[in-house]
């Protein structure tokens, strides 16, 4: 190591020292819980590779840096957060354009009410024309396993179709009544 190499060091070492628990701190009243340590590393770690250009009072500099990194950090989840909205509407329309048009709608209100395990059993069968040997490759059981799942699902899809029916004329008879 040259001498040039050891004082940077030594300053930088200082720098750390110094100003770690200033920059914890400030990362911590201002990300989200548990990230603050991440932030004072990449913080500590762009004053390294920036060193030289680091002023004399080095704090404001410091927490400029975490400042930065907090604000880049927030754009990255606003991102993503709206790249999640757009791909659910998407899946969303995608699901109501794959759905057979002459569908009952109390059958679609029916498999609604179903759990999701046995919705996809039903859509995978009916509406994908899946062979019980592809949906048991699919599902990932075995196909007698398979028939005895797809036949309680049907069991509780005639429940269920029941049920939104009962619901219907229940509540068509009390449109009538008022």
């Amino acid at each position: 190591m040259t001498g040039s190499d050891t004082s940077e060091r030594e300053r930088f070492e200082l720098l750390y020292r110094t100003h770690l628990s200033a920059v914890l701190a400030y990362a911590a009243r201002r990300a989200a819980p548990g990230t603050s340590p991440d932030i004072a590393a990449e913080v500590f770690l762009i004053a390294w590779r920036r060193l030289p250009d680091i002023p004399s009072d080095p704090l404001p500099w410091l927490l400029v840096v975490a400042r930065n990194l907090l604000l880049n950090q927030r754009r990255g989840l606003g991102r993503k957060d709206a790249l999640t909205e757009r791909l659910i509407d998407e899946q969303r329309r995608h699901a109501l354009a794959a759905e057979p048009a002459d569908s009952d709608p109390d059958l679609i209100a029916a498999l609604n009410r179903l759990p999701a395990d046995d919705r996809e059993l039903l859509c995978l069968e009916a509406w994908d024309g899946l062979s019980r040997e592809q949906l048991a490759a699919v599902v990932g059981c075995s196909v007698a396993t398979l028939r005895v799942r797809l036949h309680r699902a049907r069991a509780r899809l005639a429940h269920e179709l029941a049920a939104v029916r009962v619901q219907e004329h229940q509540s068509t008879l009390e449109e009538g009544v008022q």
